[in-house]
């Protein structure tokens, strides 16, 4: 999962999601730099990565953080420079309100912990899929899909909704060991029904749909 993950993310595809991250910490973050910066669910350091390489003045103290000791081991090997551990969202390894910025990119997310790390006024970045996200892959993969999600929901308490970006392009998969990688790094995987799989399987390129929304909250 670790090297379709990092083979998947390498090729750029999701390069308009994590521009749109970039984008929502510099417009969020407040004070004065450095600004420490927690990606809660890292996997092999992709979304960290792209933010040091965008950092040029070096503003940001990333820590990256994965449950998967695999996976930080990885991310590790490739940035030395920047901060990887291993934890779980539910337990951050990181002092009460040490954090000025939390990214947590389709993963888990924990708003009393995310609380209790964020410094006040720091911001938690959460990325989601929208409704349309990769529906051109679901649909050959599920025999029927679920019905989209209520995506205007309440703040979790102590935080207020600053901003909502969604994110939407069309990406090319121009191999079947691209599409391949993507459906490991996914629970698709073990969701599908095994004719979707097969069927899947057979594809040598698809066209699908990039729907993410960004949301920024702002720790009260």
């Amino acid at each position: 999962m670790v090297a379709a993950r990092r083979r998947y993310l390498e090729s750029g595809v999701y390069e308009p999601i994590a521009a749109g991250v970039w984008q929502a910490l510099m417009d969020g973050l407040e004070g004065e730099a450095p600004y420490a910066c927690l990606d809660a669910g890292c996997g092999e350091g992709y979304y960290p990565r792209y933010l040091r390489q965008q950092d040029k003045e070096g503003q940001l103290a990333l820590i990256g953080l994965d449950i998967s000791k695999w996976a930080a081991m990885a991310a590790a090997r490739s940035s030395p420079d920047i901060r990887w551990l291993v934890g779980s969202n539910a337990q951050l390894p990181v002092p009460d309100g040490s954090l000025d910025a939390l990214l947590c990119m389709f993963g888990f997310a924990v708003p009393e912990e995310f609380l209790r790390a964020l410094k006040s006024g720091g911001i938690w970045v959460q990325v989601e899929a929208g409704s349309d996200h990769l529906l051109e892959l679901r649909r050959i993969i599920y025999p029927t899909l679920k019905a989209d999600k209520d995506v205007a929901q309440e703040p979790a308490a102590g935080f207020s909704l600053e901003a909502c970006e969604r994110i939407r392009c069309e990406i090319s998969l121009t191999s079947q060991a691209q599409i391949a990688d993507l459906l490991l790094m996914t629970p698709h995987l073990f969701r599908a029904s095994a004719q979707g799989l097969e069927q899947a399987r057979q594809l040598t390129s698809l066209d699908v749909q990039v729907d993410v929304l960004v949301k920024v909250l702002r720790r009260l």
